[in-house]
């Protein structure tokens, strides 16, 4: 896990991350964007894969979002 973050401070709440919605990165704010965009520069390039999940759910509610940083296996 590169970062554990609440779903709130997507824009959109974490929907697109829970939907999986191709464009979710876009919806990310503040130093989740950053790690991504840290991703995104310095180890995508290395063959390093993220991946977006909501991992609880208070109340029914999306809380909590993480990114997860993904090496080997054939992630696309």
């Amino acid at each position: 896990m590169l970062i554990r973050f609440p779903s709130q401070l997507c824009r959109d709440g974490g929907r697109a991350i829970n939907a999986p919605d191709p464009n979710w990165p876009e919806t990310m704010r503040g130093e989740s964007a950053d790690v991504f965009q840290r991703w995104r520069n310095e180890l995508h390039p290395q063959g390093f894969k993220i991946a977006a999940q909501i991992i609880n759910f208070p109340d029914g509610m999306a809380g909590d979002a993480a990114l997860f940083l993904i090496w080997g296996g054939t992630l696309n």
